[in-house]
């Protein structure tokens, strides 16, 4: 929990299993680190101007090839992280309510509005003139990103504005193409929209996986 403190705060349930073998972890490696938790605060915590954290549940992540500096953990007790390879969630819940706490947290977002319903998202962000409306849907990501944010329409005012227009709005705010461009390797288990919440992956309670290997 104290080497996640940038990125994650307030967590509830949190654990973590281990693939280890005695040899690679002498050398700083482990296999495979599975988290999970019942529910956690996620954002950029060390940034002074980040936008305000969005709160998951029900999470498990499974990191796979992990490399620590293995002399300073035994000197020093700290846990430095130097490589992973894949991060993969497996499994995370967010609410509607969240979801527009953690929106109405961004830059410009204040006035915005969020209502999950059976397979995907109306949105509605207030301007100062007629509102901007939206319904979202999130599709199997391709080229290597995890998913991707499909804009069925979108309306200003009454106004329904031009498919451009609109695919060009769309692309500035898919943070898809993005997550493809990571250091690490992300994946995403298939994601569902249904009525007040977005669930990815499994149900909770599933098994986690191996807590040891000798």
């Amino acid at each position: 929990a104290a080497v996640l403190s940038d990125t994650m705060r307030e967590a509830e349930g949190f654990r973590i299993a281990l693939g280890v073998r005695d040899a690679a972890l002498l050398a700083g490696e482990v296999d495979e680190a599975v988290l999970e938790a019942r529910s956690a605060l996620v954002g950029e915590f060390a940034r002074r101007r980040a936008g305000a954290p969005l709160r998951v549940h029900d999470v498990r992540v499974r990191v796979t090839g992990l490399l620590f500096h293995p002399r300073r953990l035994a000197e020093t007790g700290m846990l430095e992280l130097l490589d992973v390879k894949v991060v993969a969630i497996e499994r995370l819940v967010v609410t509607e309510g969240d979801l527009s706490e953690f929106l109405r947290g961004q830059r410009g977002l204040a006035g915005v509005r969020v209502a999950l319903e059976d397979g995907g998202a109306r949105m509605t962000l207030a301007l100062p003139g007629p509102d901007l409306a939206s319904r979202i849907r999130l599709l199997p990501g391709v080229g290597g990103s995890p998913f991707v944010l499909q804009t069925d329409e979108v309306r200003y005012g009454s106004v329904r504005l031009p498919r451009f227009l609109v695919n060009w709005i769309a692309r500035n705010f898919d943070p898809g193409p993005r997550l493809s461009q990571l250091p690490v390797a992300v994946t995403l288990a298939p994601v569902r929209i249904t009525a007040g919440r977005i669930e990815v992956g499994g149900k909770a309670g599933e098994p986690a996986g191996p807590t040891e290997k000798r």
